[in-house]
């Protein structure tokens, strides 16, 4: 209860309290009930929180507003709780302060949120303000720069550079345009009184030099004669002097020239000589330069004459030796074909020498078969009567197909069988009964 009674004189002075144990703000919960210091009458001291209300400060006019309530509040359930414990339900009164103290948490999560809003509302309203002022600044800069920039002072054109909060950029480009427009009629005007005053002077002088011009052509006429004469005279002075010299110079080459054909003739003859000498020099060399160049060609020649047989020559050994083995080849292509074509007859030979022995055979079965349905229709008329030692007709094995036969003779083999081997008690193709021994003939 003293806490409490000391939370609320603080906070209804207008400041914010802050002990070791609790941290009294507008939105703590003072202990009310030492029972119940976790069930949310303490409030734990956060560290932002503790950095910011490590100092007292004033408290704004609804924050004093909302503490004090919140007091009245906590000294109304700090009462309430007096007084349930001393009533005679304890487990009643339980109950009734963790509501209430359910519903002290939600009215200070109401009012923490309600004040979060409001710091929030407050930032954004003081960022808004910050950011006016920069925007004003930065325009009345602008416009400054623009108004130093028309070279015109303030006080011509009503303006003050202290309150620029009714000017824009539009008004001041309207001003600055407008002054432009005044120089250059400014300008204009003065150019137009000075052409005019010009165009008046050089009237006036026009009209003074036509009262002159006379006087003046005289004397210009004098002056360029008399500028003619002096030329005239000095051309011709200059022209004797030279004339003059010119005449001296001649009489003295006069005087000169016998010496002068002397040395031309004694030169003259002295180059000649010369000149022969190195003629003949010249053309010994050349005769000399032809021989070598001649003979060069025909060596030359020469060899590219070699050079060109040696190569006939390989290319003629070349040919031949290809002509040769071409030769070779179809020589040999031609045996092959020689030999392929003496195989094939040989095979054709053969095959008809096997096409006639397996007629001959066909026929040889077909007497056989002829004489043994003779043999058979006789012994059909006679009565049966057969040894005991002589085999039964049963052990026979008569074989239709070519070359397949059981031969006994070699009369049997040359006619066209080509394998053999009667056992005992078999009939051969011709008709004999083989005994115990069994006979072999090779094919042909």
């Amino acid at each position: 209860m003293d806490l409490i009674c000391r939370a609320h004189q603080v906070v209804e002075d207008g400041y914010e309290f802050f002990s070791k144990r609790q941290l009294v703000t507008l939105f703590s919960a003072p202990n009310y009930c030492g029972e119940f210091d976790n069930a949310g009458a303490m409030m734990s001291v956060d560290e932002s929180l503790l950095c910011s209300f490590q100092i007292l400060k004033p408290a704004e006019k609804k924050q004093k507003s909302i503490a004090h309530w919140n007091a009245l509040a906590l000294e109304v359930l700090a009462q309430t709780v007096v007084e349930l414990r001393q009533a005679p339900q304890l487990q009643i009164g339980h109950g009734l302060l963790r509501e209430n103290a359910r519903q002290k948490r939600l009215r200070e999560q109401i009012l923490q949120e309600q004040e979060d809003k409001r710091l929030a509302a407050e930032q954004k309203e003081r960022e808004e303000r910050r950011l006016k002022a920069e925007r004003d600044r930065v325009r009345k800069d602008e416009l400054k720069k623009q108004i130093a920039d028309l070279k015109i002072s303030p006080k011509d054109m009503d303006l003050d550079l202290e309150d620029l909060d009714n000017l824009d950029p539009n008004t001041i480009r309207a001003m600055k345009v407008a002054q432009l427009e005044r120089e250059k009629n400014d300008v204009s005007e003065k150019l137009r009184i000075v052409w005019k005053r010009v165009d008046h002077l050089e009237r006036a002088f026009r009209k003074e030099e036509v009262k002159k011009l006379g006087a003046d052509y005289e004397e210009q006429i004098q002056r360029d004669r008399a500028a003619y004469e002096k030329t005239k005279a000095q051309t011709l002075k200059d022209a004797e002097i030279k004339h003059k010299e010119s005449v001296e110079l001649k009489h003295r080459l006069t005087r000169l020239m016998p010496h002068f054909e002397s040395f031309r003739e004694n030169l003259h003859s002295r180059r000649g000589e010369e000149f022969e000498k190195r003629r003949r020099d010249a053309e010994r060399e050349l005769e000399k330069q032809i021989a070598t160049r001649k003979k060069e060609y025909r060596d030359r020649k020469l060899r590219e004459k070699r050079e060109r047989e040696e190569k006939e020559r390989a290319l003629r050994e070349a040919e031949e030796r290809a002509a040769k083995e071409k030769e070779e080849q179809e020589a040999r292509a031609e045996a092959k074909r020689a030999e392929m074509q003496r195989l094939k007859e040989q095979r054709d030979q053969e095959r008809q020498e096997s096409l006639e022995k397996a007629a001959m055979q066909a026929r040889r079965e077909e007497e056989a078969l002829a004489r043994r349905k003779a043999e058979k229709e006789k012994e059909r008329a006679l009565p049966p009567m057969r040894s005991a030692a002589e085999p039964s007709s049963e052990g026979r094995r008569p074989l239709n197909l070519p070359g397949a036969g059981n031969l006994c003779t070699e009369a049997c083999r040359q006619g066209g069988f080509p394998y053999a081997g009667v056992e005992y008690g078999q009939e051969c193709w011709c008709g004999a009964v083989m005994g115990n021994e069994t006979r072999s003939v090779d094919a042909s």
